[in-house]
């Protein structure tokens, strides 16, 4: 007796007999135990079996996990549509009972056609068995069912989600006896390959040619992957991750070069990552297009915390005009929750070398600040020059979180030429090449009738090496002061609006500009400095008042009182071997 494909109403047949109590016996997982009996592979055509349409499943289809009885196979194509046999010898080992339930199933032939795209499909899993949570798939070309070997088969940029899991290739397979899912790519016409496997649990990610997982025991196997670590990227020839999550790489590499074959890494035979803790390594070396240059140790350890931790930070490396380099190599101490420190070194193989310092800190609710301090040594900038030219630089940042009786704001940048030269961008050659410094402190000070205000300033021109400095320079005032008010009182006639408020500045204006000569700004400078410097003090005490005339007008009559005080004077008098007026400098205070 053979069979033929009624899929309209074995489908009508299925949910019939598991949602309604008139069959009584009947349900999904019994004919899901009896149509293997019935079905067994055609040789006369590829995946024969049951194609069933997916337009026609509902969400609560399910792909038992018991072991099916018997031969059979179950699949859906875009280009064979549906099909459905049975053998002769299969269906003479049909009972009568089965051979009744299967003739009611079927009875005409019905053609039907897949939709151009298939549809996410859900499998929940049973409550008992290994596997936890649903996993949903998709794929853009088939899925194919072999009940027999109790697989599925997705092709064309497949996707499969399983808790935090996703993987992403273009041919992918699931084994529901071993729960493994194996994915690959697909080589095209060209012979190249194409939608290689990208395995995304939680925050990590891996690139691979082809990997295995086990979503019981949660193993993965990763043929010649590579996954992203903090700024740089680990290659691997083999990588294999434990259910805590541990790595392990045979083959590895590590680079800050993108490219699928760098041509700079640190290789290693072996290393182990230990997630949210560190990286430990054997015997590893440096190598520059895959040869290795002697520079290496036995043993590798290294801190991969996402949390601050003190640890060592590798190097970059590749090559500039001052040679190979491996550069910003160093330790990272990380002191507490307030404040860090990190060193670095870098050297370049025609002789240069650097150091900088970099440190942050903060206090909550208070303030924060980063200070960075970089020295290099540059040598061999220049094709066949053998000096050595020193540059540096200095910044600091520094502001409060919140306002308060007294802050301090600070945004100082302070560098050399050269080092302006060896790091400006090219084509930036012509951007303004003045720089400025500044800090100020404001103080409301208590129990006093002033507010005080303070600034350093400094000012450097990169190109003319001429700097001024404005140190110190500040100010005390009051706020408005009215006289005929009482205490609490408010204004009302008019000689109770007057009110007045007194400035004190103070400034002192420094240049290494002495005469015709351009002076250093070093320490060793300072006092000379200082004695061709020019200050003075200012008081300024307006007073003022409004008075509103004819209702609808205010006149605001004002005085203000102005004194400077100075503590040098020029006087000029006339030299007649000169023939000319020659101004003398006098020291001593003086007002205006």
């Amino acid at each position: 007796m053979v069979f033929k494909s009624k899929y309209v109403f074995l489908f009508f047949a299925l949910f019939l007999c598991y949602f309604t109590s008139s069959v009584q016996a009947v349900n999904l997982n019994t004919l899901a135990r009896l149509l293997p009996k019935a079905l067994c592979s055609s040789s006369a055509q590829p995946h024969s079996g049951i194609a069933i349409p997916f337009s026609s499943w509902s969400q609560e289809t399910t792909i038992p996990q018991a072991p099916f009885a018997g031969e059979a196979r179950l699949f859906a194509t875009q280009e064979q549509g549906l099909a459905w046999r049975t053998s002769q010898a299969v269906a003479n080992s049909l009972s009568k009972e089965e051979e009744q339930l299967l003739d009611s199933l079927f009875s005409t032939d019905v053609a039907f056609s897949l939709p151009e795209a298939i549809p996410t499909q859900v499998l929940p899993t049973e409550q008992e068995g290994d596997i936890k949570s649903t996993i949903e798939y998709n794929s853009e070309d088939s899925i194919v069912f072999d009940i027999r070997q109790k697989k599925m088969f997705l092709y064309g940029k497949t996707v499969t989600n399983y808790e935090d899991i996703k993987l992403e290739a273009d041919e992918t397979s699931l084994d529901w006896t071993t729960h493994t899912i194996v994915a690959t790519g697909r080589e095209d016409t060209a012979g190249v390959l194409r939608g290689n496997p990208v395995f995304t649990e939680g925050d990590e990610q891996y690139l691979a040619k082809a990997m295995k997982y086990n979503f019981k025991s949660k193993k993965a196997i990763i043929d010649k992957g590579a996954k992203k670590q903090d700024e740089g990227i680990i290659h691997g020839g083999r990588i294999k991750k434990d259910e805590e999550n541990n790595v392990y790489i045979r083959h590895g590499k590590y680079t800050t070069c993108n490219l699928t074959e760098p041509h700079f890494y640190i290789g290693a035979g072996k290393i182990k990552l230990i997630p949210n803790d560190k990286a430990v390594s054997g015997p590893f070396n440096l190598y520059f297009s895959d040869v290795p240059v002697p520079l290496g140790f036995i043993l590798g350890i290294l801190s991969i915390q996402k949390k601050r931790a003190s640890g060592i930070i590798l190097p970059g490396y590749s090559e500039d005009r001052r040679g190979l380099y491996l550069k910003n190599g160093g330790y990272y101490f990380a002191f507490n929750d307030y404040i860090d420190l990190m060193l670095l070194g870098s050297v370049y193989s025609k002789g240069a070398r650097g150091f900088q310092a970099n440190s942050r800190y903060k206090k909550r609710y208070h303030y924060r600040g980063e200070l960075l301090y970089q020295h290099s040594n540059d040598k061999g900038i220049r094709e066949g020059d053998p000096s050595e030219e020193k540059s540096f630089q200095f910044k600091w940042q520094h502001k409060p979180e919140q306002k308060r009786n007294s802050s301090l704001i600070a945004e100082v940048n302070i560098q050399s030429k050269s080092f302006r030269e060896r790091n400006i961008l090219p084509g930036n050659e012509n951007t303004n090449s003045n720089l400025t410094s500044n800090i100020r402190y404001t103080n409301k000070l208590r129990n006093f009738p002033y507010a005080l205000s303070t600034n350093l300033q400094y000012t450097q021109n990169l190109q003319t090496k001429i700097s001024n400095i404005t140190f110190p320079e500040g100010s005390l005032r009051t706020n408005s002061i009215y006289p005929f008010r009482g205490k609490g009182g408010t204004g009302g006639k008019w000689h109770k609006d007057i009110f007045f408020q007194h400035t004190f500045n103070f400034q002192n204006k420094l240049s290494n500009v002495i005469g015709k000569d351009t002076v250093d700004v070093k320490f060793s400078n300072i006092p000379e400095l200082f004695s061709k410097g020019n200050y003075g003090m200012q008081h300024t005490l307006p007073i003022k008042t409004n008075i509103k005339v004819l209702k609808y007008f205010n006149l605001t009559p004002q005085v203000q009182y102005t004194e400077r005080w100075y503590f040098k004077k020029l006087t000029y008098r006339y030299d007649p071997a000169l023939k000319k007026a020659v101004a003398d400098t006098i020291l001593g205070f003086s007002s205006v």
